[in-house]
């Protein structure tokens, strides 16, 4: 069987019924895509593209971008929180187990680009003055930042959260009332998940860019594995300019309507109070993608993840057992959320993409990721070695620091991919002391996605996720050959992997000849075995599915 790319592609037609939340994506020919490697070459793409708006903006100018967690400020001290203004403040000192104030120390930095050597947020500020459209959309929790009794139990997302909050009300005192209301907190998430997409998407009349992947605005993601011994961050984005683009700015332009038309909601730092939005906050209009001309052009998917949202009267008893803890939680701390008003039962997008693609997988799949946590995507790649016994499974892991050890990867893959597998069909690796953050996933030299969605149940259903996937060898080979050279310690540019019968050979000597004296780096070594045993609590908790009643 001879492999096309269209192959891969959703189809109206792959199942009879399908699910609340799954459709066909977004899918175009016409678009020019590049790859970024790690944080300093993506980073170094967004400074140009704000050199390129400083000096010649063209007509009608903009720059907007998303965040999971917005590092524009540096901070070094302690921060007083509130759950409110005092009157909020006094109720929450009526209800046993809740903490009105506390503080919490932080030690962060603002992120400076590596071309201008300038942070961040100047380089905004500046936009905004040249009359650049300058919108920013950052995720924070709507409870997290203000409750000591859930700060706790977050394992340190409340620490973004609260450097985000502070990003964002420092950025709209530097641009001026008349620019603040085109900065927002996005708090339209499931409250259990969060939006995790990673959007930039720039350009004027004449260009349109789109970038999306696994790096956030924070100084820490410039630092990658190369000349760190101690390890880094391993990231992978990718530019796409063509009508896709335009799916990618209609889905920032929806998050955004829909963040605008919602309650404002304060949170209470240092003795100020910073609203989500303001109720003025413009309508962003629907703007037609640029046609790119001239170049390759490939077929290119827009992947989305929106939540459903479904809540019992009483609130979650899955982690709250006290039921007025329960009760603030569920209708004071403003733990239900509405659905999203252009996606009422969810959209799953990525999950329809990426299954299609491995049950039409024949000679290997890739996936790079800071976790296998999804017992799904576990399912489907056992289930397709079985189909087709010559495919080969190729996993790279490395887990973000933060990250704490919970048993959900290792039922994941015994329980999932393991069984009725031979050895040779698998290949699993960990990269030491590296956070493989990137989310990226590559199937036959034919299809690849990258973006925001880990290879997990909260990216599948829960999480505001946005991925691409690129159907055409014409990209995804190169792309494929400068990953693995990069995990070899070779400079991207380098021809020696493009053979796959070879460079397969690099993870596992009887699946190929690797190249003379090409191999993986030491410190990409074997899957140890996690010690923490599985508990379904915890993966409901950290891997949550919206499709769930909480």
């Amino acid at each position: 069987m001879i492999n096309h790319p269209e192959q891969y592609l959703s189809q109206a037609d792959d199942y009879p019924n399908w699910a609340p939340g799954e459709r066909v994506p977004y899918q175009a020919y016409g678009n020019q895509v590049e790859a970024f490697i790690d944080g300093t070459t993506y980073f170094s793409a967004i400074d140009a593209e704000i050199t390129s708006l400083l000096g010649d903006p063209g007509a009608n100018p903009y720059f907007y971008i998303t965040a999971w967690s917005l590092g524009l400020a540096a901070v070094n001290k302690k921060i007083e929180v509130c759950v409110g203004d005092r009157t909020a403040t006094a109720l929450a000192e009526l209800v046993p187990g809740l903490t009105p104030q506390w503080e919490c120390k932080l030690d962060v930095s603002g992120i400076v680009l590596p071309q201008s050597n300038e942070l961040l947020l100047l380089r905004l500020v500046a936009l905004a003055e040249k009359g650049v459209d300058v919108r920013v959309l950052a995720w924070t929790s709507p409870f997290a930042p203000k409750y000591k009794e859930v700060a706790d139990k977050t394992d340190g997302i409340v620490q973004d959260n609260l450097h985000t909050i502070i990003s964002v009300d420092t950025l709209r005192g530097m641009v001026g009332k008349n620019l603040a209301d085109r900065v927002m907190l996005n708090t339209v998430a499931h409250p259990l998940a969060s939006a995790h997409l990673k959007l930039v998407v720039c350009g004027n009349d004449s260009r349109m860019c789109a970038y999306t992947g696994g790096l956030d605005p924070q100084q820490n993601r410039l630092k990658a594995p190369d000349g760190q011994p101690e390890g880094g961050w391993h990231d992978v984005a990718v530019r796409v300019q063509g009508p896709s683009a335009g799916g990618m700015y209609d889905f920032f332009a929806e998050l955004w309507n829909e963040q605008r038309t919602r309650l404002v909601e304060s949170f209470y730092l240092g003795g100020r109070e910073i609203p989500s939005h303001s109720a003025t906050a413009p309508v962003l209009q629907k703007r037609e993608a640029v046609a790119v001309k001239n170049v390759p052009l490939h077929t290119v998917q827009v992947l989305r993840t929106v939540p459903q949202m479904c809540f019992s009267l009483g609130g979650p008893e899955q982690f709250i057992s006290n039921p007025i803890d329960r009760f603030v939680m569920s209708k004071a701390v403003g733990f239900q959320r509405l659905p999203l008003t252009f996606a009422p039962n969810g959209i799953f997008e990525y999950k329809v993409a990426l299954r299609k693609a491995i049950s039409r997988a024949q000679d290997y799949v890739f996936i790079a990721d800071q976790c296998f946590w999804s017992f799904e995507v576990m399912d489907w790649l056992n289930d397709r070695v079985k189909q087709a016994p010559n495919l080969k499974v190729i996993l790279l892991y490395g887990p973000d620091p933060k990250d704490p050890p919970t048993g959900i990867m290792r039922k994941a893959i015994d329980d999932h991919l393991y069984p009725g597998l031979t050895v040779d069909q698998l290949s699993i690796w960990r990269w030491k002391s590296t956070a493989v953050h990137c989310k990226v996933v590559i199937v036959d030299d034919m299809w690849c996605t990258v973006g925001s969605a880990n290879c997990a149940r909260r990216s599948l259903y829960s999480d505001i996720e946005l991925s691409v996937g690129i159907a055409d060898p014409a990209f995804v080979r190169p792309f494929r050959a400068a990953l693995w050279a990069h995990y070899c310690g070779l400079p991207p540019q380098s021809p020696a992997l493009l053979d796959l019968r070879a460079a397969l050979g690099i993870w596992k000597k009887k699946w190929g000849a690797a190249p003379g004296g090409v191999q993986l780096r030491t410190t990409i070594v074997g899957l140890e075995d996690p010690t923490a045993q599985f508990n379904q609590l915890v993966q409901d908790l950290l891997d949550v599915d919206s499709r769930m009643t909480f």
